[in-house]
């Protein structure tokens, strides 16, 4: 015991050390690195199109709460929340600000998004048993303050679908 307290600082400064260096030393990077905004050639504005290439957990939407993973396949796409426009919603008992769950998903993450399902995950990994369809993502908000999904009732999909501290979409073919 007494060696593994003897240890724990050397522990906590790692683990500094590796949030420090994945957060790119806490700058905006001086260049882009050749990433995009998504406001030149094939990007939507609005769009993050810089974070395409990142790995599953690189955006760190689980503790930044302006962001969003979208992951299709090995692909993870890193939305940033305040690059959509937010208006005021009210569905049965939920009322807030919120923005639209199907901006979130733009060309450069599916071209034809009715071939594909949706799976959302709150950070305490809890998911909704089934998956939302792109007809339900269309009728689907993102409750900015609690980062909940919530679907319009006529969807007529269950409360369990309201999944809370949402931070990842994952995409899934929709098969036949």
């Amino acid at each position: 015991m007494k060696l593994a307290l003897q240890k724990l600082p050397l522990m906590v400064l790692f683990l500094a050390a590796l949030a420090l260096v994945s957060c790119h030393g806490g700058t905006d990077m001086d260049s882009d690195a050749g990433l995009s905004d998504g406001s030149e050639e094939g990007g939507a504005e609005g769009t993050d199109k810089m974070f395409a290439d990142m790995g599953p957990g690189d955006c760190n939407a689980l503790t930044n709460i302006n962001a969003v993973e979208i992951r299709r396949g090995e692909q993870t796409f890193c939305r940033m929340i305040d690059n959509y426009s937010s208006f005021e919603f009210s569905v049965e008992d939920y009322s807030g600000t919120a923005i639209h769950l199907a901006d979130l998903i733009d060309i450069d993450i599916a071209e034809v998004p009715e071939d594909w399902r949706y799976q959302a995950y709150g950070t305490d990994g809890y998911t909704f048993g089934g998956y939302a369809s792109w007809s339900n993502m269309q009728n689907g908000y993102l409750e900015l303050t609690t980062r909940r999904i919530i679907f319009e009732s006529s969807e007529e999909l269950d409360h369990s679908f309201f999944v809370k501290d949402s931070y990842l979409i994952v995409l899934t073919p929709a098969g036949n």
